[in-house]
């Protein structure tokens, strides 16, 4: 699944990541389909989605988020290539193809609305909207912004994944990767640190690249499930 945060509002087609993924311009809507309703309204930490031919089904009106953020489990029997798409106050969110089998997602959406829908082509579901509920306050409402990184160019393309064994040597490796590739302002000397923004999920993370005390880069980095090292994906300059 890929995710981005600080995201244009997601349409049709799109395939945002963390981060990598495909970026595509998606067409004007020209139909929608119709909205399953919910099958109980009872808060969960994990809330089931499928998109069905009939259109998007949410089994509940709110989730709870845990200190990775908000799981979906996630199934379809709709047509091949049908999107669940999703997003969240902030203009952040993403969308990724529906898995046939159920699968679990999980996504940094703060407390507050979430929107969810089921694409396929130029067909989308209408919205529907669930509340994220954190009880136990794991969201830390700091922005990259009030840490002077605003939002950039994205440069997922640019290079990557770093990898190692610790979210910092991914993240260094990433960096040692761009810098062999085009050199430029990480040719310097840079300092590496992670954000302390949304989730604090040890797995999972936004990370910056600062030269000369200032932060140039944002990356996300997330734990190799099969493996036993991390992943870094180059985000978006500051």
């Amino acid at each position: 699944m890929n995710v981005r945060l600080a995201l244009a509002p997601l349409l049709v087609g799109t395939c945002l990541l963390t981060l990598s993924g495909c970026r595509e311009s998606p067409a004007a809507l020209s139909a929608v389909l119709p909205v399953v309703s919910s099958s109980s309204p009872a808060t969960s930490a994990e809330l089931r989605v499928s998109c069905t031919p009939a259109g998007i089904s949410v089994a509940g009106t709110s989730v709870t988020a845990g200190p990775a953020g908000v799981r979906l489990r996630v199934s379809s029997t709709a047509a091949k290539g049908t999107y669940v798409n999703f997003a969240w106050t902030g203009d952040g969110g993403g969308g990724d193809i529906a898995p046939k089998s159920a699968t679990t997602w999980t996504m940094p959406a703060p407390p507050g609305p979430l929107r969810l829908s089921c694409s396929t082509g130029v067909t989308e579901s209408p919205k529907t909207v669930v509340t994220v509920v954190d009880p136990g306050g794991f969201w830390r409402a700091t922005t990259l912004a009030d840490l002077g990184c605003t939002g950039g160019p994205v440069l997922d393309w640019a290079a990557g994944p770093g990898r190692g064994k610790t979210a910092e040597a991914a993240v260094k490796d990433l960096v040692d990767q761009m810098r062999k590739s085009s050199g430029g302002p990480l040719a310097t000397s840079v300092t590496v640190k992670r954000a302390e923004v949304g989730y604090p999920d040890p797995a999972s993370g936004t990370w910056l690249v600062s030269r000369s005390g200032r932060p140039h880069l944002s990356v996300h980095v997330t734990k190799d499930k099969d493996k036993d090292s991390f992943a870094a994906y180059a985000n978006a300059t500051c």
